[in-house]
C-alpha cells in the first residue's frame, strides 16, 4: 500500500494571525512507507520528494512546531493511503506533480497562481533557497 501526505493550515511566516485556516499545501506522493523518529527525520522510502529533478528533505516540525517546507509554514499534517484519494485531493496532489516537475524557467508563471502555496514556492525557488 502506498500513503500520501496532505499539508494543511498554512502560514506565510511564524505567529502569522489567520482568519480562518490559512490555505491548503501540496498533496504529496504516493510513498511506500511514512517513518518518523523523535520528530525530527522522517523517511517516506528509498526516493523521497523530487523537486524539479532535485531530491528535497522532508523536513521535521521546525522550532515553531510548523512543518517548513519549500517556502510555506503548515500546522497540519495528514498521512493516508489511497482509497482517501477523491475529487479535491486528487486535482491538488495532480497539481502538485505538474508543479513540482515544471522547469525552473516556468517557476515565475507560478507568482500568479490562483494557489497560495503554489505562489510561495514560486516565490521560494526564486529566491534561490532550494
Amino acid at each position: 500500500m502506498s500513503i500520501y501526505i496532505e499539508l494543511l493550515h498554512g502560514h506565510h511566516y511564524p505567529n502569522e494571525e489567520l482568519d480562518d485556516w490559512g490555505f491548503n499545501g501540496p498533496v504529496l506522493g504516493p510513498f511506500p512507507y511514512f517513518h518518523t523518529t523523535y520528530q525530527s527525520d522522517i523517511k517516506l522510502g528509498d526516493k523521497g520528494i523530487i523537486v524539479m529533478g532535485k531530491q528535497v528533505v522532508f523536513p521535521p516540525w521546525d522550532r515553531n512546531d510548523y512543518i517548513d517546507f519549500l517556502g510555506g509554514l503548515y500546522g497540519d499534517m495528514s498521512v493516508f493511503g489511497p482509497e482517501y484519494i477523491k475529487n479535491g485531493l486528487r486535482r491538488r496532489l495532480t497539481r502538485t506533480n505538474q508543479v513540482f516537475r515544471m522547469p525552473i524557467n516556468k517557476v515565475p508563471l507560478l507568482l500568479n497562481d490562483p494557489e497560495e502555496w503554489i505562489r510561495i514556492y514560486a516565490s521560494h525557488v526564486l529566491g534561490g533557497k532550494l
